[in-house]
């Protein structure tokens, strides 16, 4: 693009960078992202609340595709919002490709879906009544990757990101004094059989077919335990009547990670009976396998090839997730990772800051599959 473009792309980068918002918080985020648009490009906008779209439309159009990029930030360990993931430099790139392409013709409709809160999971969920709204054939989705080739793109057909949720199990027994447990149901004895129950799943197996608790997977699942609560500090004479354990959730696929959940529930709820106590459960961050189709997979590289670019193909899911999923249980879809450099500091850490020298590669990928 023109450098002038270009240079406009990157300043609107960088105030996303010095203004970060939160996931479900990107009231001032969205402001900025329209207003660029506006003064920018003759697309229509679609204000949706916590997330918009923008549309290009062309008489005649043969079909409509679509673009997600997300622009929430993530918080650091001192509670402060930060864009420690690259959501601003995707934002910003997906803003340079509408410019790119305002005088273009493609023979299609182009969405430009403008997503909040991917960081929780909540965003594509709410995004995905886009469908109801615009008939979008396809749709197409990146993120930038350390520790890859500076702008090389990273593909992969079928599950590309793993399925992810957390789980948080509480429990109420009965208090008693300390001298006299035997009168209360204290929950620590139940919260560590789930610890042993699910210790078999701490540890990364590969992504290969499984049984546990005498259920079959068929590929990778996970469970790590992050959070267990019971009781006061200090309180030595009481014997408590609460607590919980939070745990995340992974599977290579939704449907075992689904299974692992009831499975992990059920053993809940059926020692808890038999202990007298209360259980309750809540869902926290989920996320669906990012599964590509091997169609769409094989028309993006076959379209990189075509100028010149080779991508890296993964021989594995990644293990982290995504919720660009939910749009691929709509439409196909592709997503793919564009390198940050071979020494970038990994995602969501304080040293992380997106590189805008991908910027350039990244809109000229995208503008290659509209134009295609």
């Amino acid at each position: 693009m023109e450098n002038k473009d270009l240079q406009a792309v990157i300043s609107l980068r960088k105030e996303l960078h010095e203004h970060p918002e939160p996931s479900e918080h990107e009231v001032e985020t969205r402001r900025r992202l329209m207003e660029f648009l506006k003064k920018h490009t003759k697309v229509k906008i679609v204000d949706k609340g916590r997330w918009f779209y923008a549309i290009k439309e062309e008489e005649g159009a043969k079909e409509t595709i679509a673009f997600r990029a997300d622009h929430d930030a993530i918080i650091s360990e001192d509670g402060n919002a930060f864009h420690g993931c690259g959501h601003d430099g995707h934002s910003a790139t997906l803003c340079g490709l509408a410019m790119e392409l305002d005088n273009v013709e493609t023979g299609k409709n182009i969405v430009y879906l403008f997503q909040h809160a991917e960081e929780n999971g909540a965003g594509a969920k709410e995004c995905v009544e886009i469908f109801d709204e615009v008939d979008i054939d396809r749709i197409y989705g990146f993120h930038n990757w350390p520790h890859f080739e500076l702008g090389k793109p990273i593909v992969k057909k079928g599950t590309f990101m793993c399925a992810s949720k957390g789980l948080t199990i509480s429990f109420l027994g009965k208090q008693s004094h300390a001298s006299e447990p035997e009168h209360g149901v204290n929950p620590i004895y139940l919260i560590g059989k789930i610890i042993e129950l699910v210790k078999p799943l701490s540890e990364f197996q590969g992504y290969v077919p499984s049984n546990w608790n005498g259920i079959d997977f068929s590929s990778m699942v996970l469970c790590t335990i992050i959070h267990v609560r019971l009781g006061e500090e200090g309180a030595f004479g009481v014997s408590p009547s609460r607590g919980e354990i939070s745990l995340t959730l992974r599977g290579a696929t939704l449907e075992d990670l689904n299974k692992l959940e009831e499975s992990i529930k059920n053993f809940a709820m059926k020692e808890s009976k038999k202990e007298g106590m209360e259980v309750s459960f809540k869902i926290s961050d989920e996320f669906p396998d990012t599964t590509n189709d091997e169609g769409e997979v094989e028309r993006i590289v076959s379209i990189f090839e075509k100028h010149g670019v080779n991508p890296y193909w993964l021989e594995e899911p990644i293990r982290s997730s995504e919720d660009f999923g939910w749009y691929q249980k709509e439409v196909p879809g592709a997503f793919f990772y564009i390198g940050s450099g071979l020494d970038q500091p990994d995602l969501h850490t304080i040293e992380f800051d997106f590189p805008d020298s991908i910027i350039p590669e990244a809109i000229s990928y995208l503008r290659w599959i509209a134009q295609d």
